[in-house]
């Protein structure tokens, strides 16, 4: 799903030509080998961020990176234009200071502009999530479609690595700007996590450059006769797809967009048999709330239950 040409002779900066990521959220860019459970944080797919073609650069230092974007449309829109297909707007600022002998603290920023109006016409954009397994194929937060201009997110990164401990967050707001059909012009969402992980045999968490990546070493590889490494982990995760537009809370009667919020708490163990295999079992539990909007999911009372056990085997190279 990556395609991209890039160059980097002109250390610490560089400058990428394709088909890659917009540069926001931390949890988004790490790839899913490395992110700490199956599934990624909620909000990042609520939120639509998605690969684009366009061009992409930043300064990549000892303890800080920026990195700035310009794309086009979504591939998979099927009315783009290549007159006028709309734009992303994109850029990331990290800060990641050693602290101590091996510890890290990571501290950013992100904002990803969105131009949806193709000839002046609102294109249908559309916000949701499924609870904590992404096979399920219903989504109990749904704000159906919505005829959008544009929509600016903004979003702020914390996390931390001390030895064999680490701890992660994001938050995020996304306003939709130019909704017609609507009550109000515009609406804001929101969503984040938290999380904490423990390497119970002493193994520490990989880092690069903005990211987190495999473990910097598995100290007794079952491969080589030992019991690999063991990871416990646990989140709080977060969507709010509810604006009422000034007008109070989401109830049945509420006239604006009632696409409902998900809380899901998610523990998990990581077992890693060396640092290129692995296995992750997590257990999720979601409950939704105010998802008027999606009624056929939330009958009668925009409220549901979501339990989910999942386990994922892989191996990378």
């Amino acid at each position: 799903t990556d395609a991209y040409l890039e160059y980097a002779g002109w250390d610490p900066f560089y400058i990428q030509v394709g088909h890659a990521k917009t540069t926001n959220s931390m949890e988004e860019l790490t790839s899913s080998r490395h992110i700490d459970l199956v599934e990624r944080g909620g909000f990042t797919d609520a939120f639509n961020f998605n690969r684009r073609i366009g061009i992409q650069a930043g300064y990549v230092g000892d303890w800080f990176r920026v990195d700035v974007g310009g794309f086009g449309s979504e591939l998979d829109e099927p009315d783009a234009d290549f007159n006028d297909e709309g734009y992303a707007l994109s850029a990331r600022a990290v800060a990641f200071p050693k602290i101590g002998n091996d510890g890290i603290l990571h501290v950013g920023a992100s904002v990803l502009y969105r131009d949806y109006d193709n000839n002046f016409n609102n294109r249908s954009v559309r916000y949701r999530q499924r609870p904590h397994a992404h096979i399920s194929g219903i989504r109990y937060i749904d704000t159906n479609n919505l005829n959008a201009g544009s929509d600016l997110f903004f979003g702020v990164e914390l996390a931390g690595i001390m030895g064999p401990f680490w701890a992660n967050s994001e938050w995020g707001w996304l306003k939709v700007k130019d909704i017609t059909g609507q009550a109000g012009t515009s609406a804001t969402f929101q969503g984040g996590y938290f999380g904490i992980g423990w390497f119970i045999t002493g193994e520490q968490r990989g880092y690069d450059e903005g990211t987190f990546d495999r473990p910097k070493k598995v100290n007794k590889p079952v491969f080589e006769g030992g019991w690999g490494a063991i990871a416990l982990v646990a989140r709080v995760d977060f969507v709010d797809l509810n604006d009422t537009f000034g007008g109070g809370p989401c109830v049945m009667a509420a006239s604006g967009i009632c696409g409902g919020e998900q809380l899901t708490y998610v523990v998990g163990v990581n077992w890693f048999l060396n640092r290129h295999t692995v296995i992750k079992l997590n257990y999720a539990h979601s409950d939704v709330d105010k998802a008027f909007d999606n009624l056929g999911d939330t009958f009668p009372d925009g409220k549901n239950k979501v339990d989910s056990i999942t386990a994922r085997f892989q191996v990378d190279w």
